[in-house]
C-alpha cells in the first residue's frame, strides 16, 4: 500500500497514476476532498 501526499500537484499525480497503472494499492492524502477528487478522477481515466 502506498500513501501519496500532494496528489494534486504534478509529481504526486504522476506518482499515483504510475502506481495505479501497475495495479498497486494507493491511498491519497488531500486537504479538500471535493476539489482533489475531481482532479484525481481525471488522472485515473
Amino acid at each position: 500500500m502506498y500513501l501519496i501526499a500532494g496528489v494534486s500537484g504534478n509529481t504526486g499525480a504522476a506518482a499515483a497514476t504510475a502506481l495505479l497503472e501497475k495495479r498497486q494499492p494507493v491511498r491519497v492524502l488531500v486537504r479538500s476532498e471535493d476539489k482533489e477528487l475531481e482532479k484525481l478522477t481525471t488522472h485515473s481515466r
